[in-house]
């Protein structure tokens, strides 16, 4: 059965590359859309929220390890508490 499929498949080399292309195409849309539904999910800021804000203080949002890509981290990164009480005295802010 085996060499049947062998003879079948060099028979019809186009269709078999058609194929392969197809599932790849496949598989690579399917990623992306899931990378982008992550993204969606993750980001916790309506838009336009801080658009009138002239300065946004914000902690890094990843986790950054020597030698590697960075890391996404599953939860925002709060600022320092003494920061916010440093920026909170400056005239202007509020």
């Amino acid at each position: 059965m085996f060499h049947f499929a062998l003879r079948m498949a060099a028979h019809r080399i186009a269709s078999l590359l058609a194929v392969a292309c197809a599932v790849l195409g496949g598989a690579a849309l399917i990623t992306a859309t899931g990378v982008l539904a992550e993204s969606g999910l993750r980001s916790q800021l309506p838009p336009g929220r801080l658009g009138g804000a002239d300065v946004v203080v914000a902690a890094d949002q990843e986790f950054h390890v020597a030698g590697d890509l960075p890391i996404a981290l599953p939860e925002r990164a709060s600022v320092p508490a003494g920061l916010t009480a440093r920026l909170a005295k400056l005239p202007g802010v509020t």
